[in-house]
């Protein structure tokens, strides 16, 4: 039976999906981890205006098939402007992919390469990086370590107005 009080089975058991969607009236779809990925935050980033930082060894090939249809092709944006792909190396070591987005312009996350970085910064973000090395080696990063209840997550690139608020 799947608990709404045991986080660590709601969060990856399928079965959770049917209660977080009667209860938020959100959908839910599952991403398979693959390889090294333990959490889908270690694997795949979303940025507030609709880019994705992904690292395609982290899920397995239907889930990524599945989110280059449902999260770009279906909402007639371009995977090659609005993907940034990051390699198993940057993801499993550097936590690459486990951001954090505050004020919808400014990026946290820990120190990886420029080769990251600047995709980034050139679509109008200012990154802030920093050793959180001791966090990683724990199993968490930038996002793991400032969930913040109650926060606005932007629901649609082109209507920033309209906000999801989790519960």
């Amino acid at each position: 039976d799947v608990s709404p009080n045991n986080a660590a089975i709601a969060r990856t058991d399928l079965r959770s999906h049917k209660t977080i969607t009667t209860r938020t009236s959100l959908p839910v779809r599952a991403i398979e981890n693959a390889g090294y990925a333990f959490h889908i935050d270690t694997a795949m980033g979303v940025l507030p205006r609709g880019e994705m930082l992904v690292c395609t060894k982290g899920m397995s090939k239907k889930s990524y098939e599945d989110l280059i249809q449902r999260d770009f092709l279906d909402y007639s944006l371009d995977p090659a402007e609005n993907l940034i792909d990051v390699s198993l190396r940057e993801a499993k070591q550097n936590f690459a992919c486990n951001v954090r987005v505050l004020a919808a312009n400014h990026v946290f996350m820990s120190k990886c390469s420029s080769a990251i970085t600047d995709q980034i910064k050139a679509r109008g973000y200012e990154v802030h990086e920093y050793d959180l090395s001791c966090f990683i080696m724990a199993g968490g990063g930038a996002h793991c370590l400032t969930s913040v209840l109650g926060e606005k997550i932007y629901a649609d690139k082109k209507s920033p107005e309209n906000v999801l608020t989790p519960l």
